[in-house]
């Protein structure tokens, strides 16, 4: 979790405090398995790299995950694009706290992961666990890709 969202969870806005379990976060901090990550950290493992990228359009303080090996691209961009519908560009959420800036984080994104042919992992989707994600120039947005017709990734 990053520092920034870790400082919501525990002193949330009124508008926020039904996300966030107190106890939860007290567990946590006294399991000791709490860590805080900034934006921009870099975590290695073996051959795997897990970059986090920070995000305000959801909920400020998003932190999001960015795993690489070598040439092949997995992100867990929880909430921001929590699943292929969400790929569209102008589809938010009510609970987005900045739809606009939501979209042009998901542009940034979006773009970046059809440029790569990389994959996006959703968190709130009943029938797609991850897609690839295209470029729609007719429409100027994103369509997300069915998996289970293009499964060829190694992640050792």
């Amino acid at each position: 979790m990053g520092n920034e969202a870790w400082e919501r969870a525990t002193h949330p806005h009124p508008r926020d405090r039904a996300s966030f379990i107190p106890l939860l976060h007290r567990q946590l901090e006294q399991s000791q398995r709490l860590s805080l990550v900034k934006k921009g950290d870099i975590l290695t493992f073996d051959e795997l790299e897990l970059h986090f990228f920070h995000s305000n359009g959801h909920t400020p303080g998003l932190l999001c995950a960015d795993l690489r090996n070598g040439q092949d691209r997995l992100v867990y961009a929880s909430d921001l694009i929590p699943g292929r519908f969400w790929v569209h560009l102008p589809i938010s959420m009510g609970y987005d706290r900045f739809p606009e800036l939501l979209i042009d984080e998901k542009n940034a994104l979006m773009t970046s992961l059809a440029k790569e042919n990389a994959w996006i992992f959703y968190v709130h989707d009943p029938d797609f666990a991850v897609s690839r994600v295209q470029s729609d120039n007719e429409h100027k947005t994103f369509v997300a890709i069915d998996a289970q017709k293009d499964l060829a990734i190694n992640w050792r």
